[in-house]
């Protein structure tokens, strides 16, 4: 509601799972105070993909986030992240940040600074691109199969 009090117009999608108590309050707020039509609700889906490459940002609200991929996958595809400003998600953001020396996303900690961030101006194509050098050099396949296996070699004793 904030965001649409702020001036902000975009549809919204909603990618994931969309069962449960949480998924039906989401919903349930939407019909009430949203425009009809404004947010999409899609459920678990195929071709992520094609939503992230057309989408203005990706948004990562999650509070308790351990380590979020989607947000590694959006960086990669030069999608710009609006993310939560804490565990996993806060994790990335400093690793970029150290890096790159400046912020590869946008960071919020309130519902206000969230919907500051989703109408204020958006990420350049520098951000985008310090994004994309941080995933690319910190988070490959390869390079997390290696840290797995070097993590399963420590538990057991191997070297």
């Amino acid at each position: 509601r904030l965001y649409r009090k702020a001036g902000g117009r975009l549809n919204l999608v909603i990618a994931g799972k969309d069962s449960g108590l949480y998924a039906l309050k989401c919903k349930a707020y939407s019909f009430i105070f949203m425009p009809k039509g404004s947010v999409c609700f899609t459920g678990n889906r195929e071709g992520i993909d094609d939503l992230v490459l057309k989408a203005a940002a990706l948004i990562a609200p999650c509070r308790f986030e351990g380590f979020g991929f989607t947000v590694v996958e959006a960086m990669y595809r030069k999608c710009p992240v609006i993310g939560f400003d804490g565990c996993g998600i806060k994790e990335q953001f400093d690793n970029g940040l150290e890096r790159t020396g400046q912020e590869i996303g946008l960071r919020f900690r309130s519902v206000r600074e969230l919907a500051d961030r989703m109408t204020g101006p958006a990420p350049d194509e520098e951000m985008k691109e310090r994004a994309l050098r941080t995933v690319t050099e910190l988070y490959t396949v390869n390079r997390h199969a290696d840290q797995v296996e070097a993590f399963y070699k420590d538990m057991l004793g191997h070297e």
